[in-house]
């Protein structure tokens, strides 16, 4: 998907493409439960082989269809 850490300090860590952080990660407690995260892809091939990475990690995720599993 293109995204790579960009930038970190003091327990946060931001995430994204092109220099831009836009997904975060840090300390703290969990504020809302469940979180839904997306991502938008460059290409159909880009998201194939998102998918393919999710399923053999064993993550979370919602299927072309739009189906859970």
């Amino acid at each position: 998907m293109g995204i790579k850490k960009i930038v970190a300090f003091d327990g946060a860590r931001g995430f994204g493409k092109n220099g831009k952080p836009e997904l975060w990660f840090g300390k703290g407690r969990l504020q809302q439960s469940p979180i839904h995260v997306a991502f938008t892809a460059d290409s159909r091939k880009q998201l194939e082989q998102f998918y393919e990475a999710a399923l053999a990690s064993g993550a979370f995720v919602i299927d072309t269809d739009k189906y859970n599993i």
